[in-house]
């Protein structure tokens, strides 16, 4: 799961390069909305079939785990 998360962040950092460059991007933005939605629902898929093997990646927080006025600090 965690090699589908990764694999899309190049393609969405490229799609930001070239938009941040003042070039054409629609269409790396477009693969790299498509493929980040795909590896997302996998990975939702996948985690709600095995919840005891998720981990979550380093630099990654679980929000969930923080008090009502920590999470909104952190937004």
């Amino acid at each position: 799961m965690g090699t589908k998360v990764v694999a899309a962040h190049p393609l969405m950092v490229l799609a930001a390069r070239r938009e941040d460059k003042g070039e054409q991007s629609d269409l790396e933005a477009g693969m790299a909305k498509y493929l980040a939605g795909e590896y997302c629902k996998e990975v939702v898929e996948e985690a709600l079939r095995h919840p005891r093997r998720v981990r979550i990646l380093p630099g990654v927080r679980d929000r969930a785990a923080l008090p009502r006025r920590a999470a909104a600090s952190h937004r």
